[in-house]
């Protein structure tokens, strides 16, 4: 037996405290999130927000590291109309302060501009796609459907997995086809 398969066992037979089997069978962490939502391109604009320089500005402004970002995502849902019940909310924060609602607005901006510009696509072409989203404390999965693949966003690299994007607080991947059990 491989020691993958040894601690896979383990983990099956002893699973750690506050993990829980979904019907999947896969272990989770009991406040994980896995939903369907119809704004399954949202983490897409991660690499814009990092093409227009947003990290660089949060290392130069770090009381709005933790906020901006959220809010950021929280402006293009509310932009865009997406239910308050979709599963993205939880990536997102809905600002209600005028300056964070502003300065959220000017990234948002900045990245329609380059979009637009540099990629052929807007805002809710990019964002509003049919897609699983599964979100814990550390991680952002999104898992679309074959269909959903878009030229323009593979061209662009918006849709390479990010891995640990420090100023997003969250491991971000991006999946298309069949979801693994």
């Amino acid at each position: 037996m491989s020691q993958a398969e040894h601690v896979r066992e383990t983990q099956e037979a002893h699973p750690a405290p506050g993990a829980a089997r979904p019907a999947s069978g896969r272990l989770m962490p009991l406040h994980a999130l896995d939903a369907p939502t119809r704004a399954g391109g949202l983490l897409f604009l991660l690499p814009a927000l990092e093409h227009v320089g947003l990290p660089a500005w949060l290392a130069a402004h770090p009381a709005e590291r933790g906020t901006l970002p959220t809010a950021v995502l929280g402006a293009l849902l509310r932009r865009l109309e997406v239910d308050g019940e979709d599963p993205a909310w939880e990536l997102a924060s809905p600002t209600a302060d005028a300056a964070a609602l502003a300065r959220a607005a000017r990234w948002l901006a900045a990245c329609r501009r380059h979009l637009r510009l540099a990629v052929g696509i807007g805002l809710a072409s990019l964002c509003l796609r049919p897609a699983q989203l599964v979100i814990t404390p550390t991680h952002a999965e999104v898992w679309l459907a074959f269909e959903q693949l878009d030229l323009r966003i593979r061209r662009a690299g918006l849709d390479i997995d990010p891995g640990w994007v420090p100023w997003f607080g969250r491991v971000v991947r991006f999946h298309y086809g069949r979801r693994e059990p």
